[in-house]
């Protein structure tokens, strides 16, 4: 739920209105027609009841220009970099250039909400312990 929410907000900053998937799905395709969606989708991410795959985030993440781990997750920076930079890091880094992530961030887009969750809690204790 806290996915839809952001991406709810997102939506409504760049001025797409939330009551039309289709409209939003039609706006997506226009901008990223290797990637497109349907209303069904659309309706589905703002609903809680579906994440999008990775591409589809990233695409998502492009386009309202914020992290694509700030959107999926609401954890870092909300920009692109924020938090690298803050490291004296240049960007932050795409799947692509880590392949070993883009396993975990798509196993992490089947895991049910309740999972999800657990995974959530995880990662957050593991970073924490990390720190210490």
């Amino acid at each position: 739920m806290q996915f839809s929410e952001r991406l709810t907000r997102e939506f409504k900053r760049i001025g797409l209105p939330v009551s039309s998937p289709t409209h939003i799905a039609g706006e997506f395709n226009k901008r990223y027609p290797d990637k497109k969606v349907v209303q069904q989708t659309i309706r589905k991410w703002l609903g809680g009841d579906a994440i999008p795959t990775q591409d589809k985030l990233l695409a998502l993440a492009d386009w309202f220009d914020v992290s694509p781990q700030w959107l999926r997750f609401g954890t870092g920076g909300k920009r692109v970099g924020q938090d690298r930079k803050a490291e004296g890091r240049d960007a932050l880094d795409a799947p692509g250039e880590r392949p070993e992530l883009a396993l975990i961030f798509e196993m992490l887009t089947q895991l049910s909400p309740s999972n999800l969750k657990l995974a959530d809690n995880l990662i957050r204790s593991l970073l924490n312990h990390q720190q210490e």
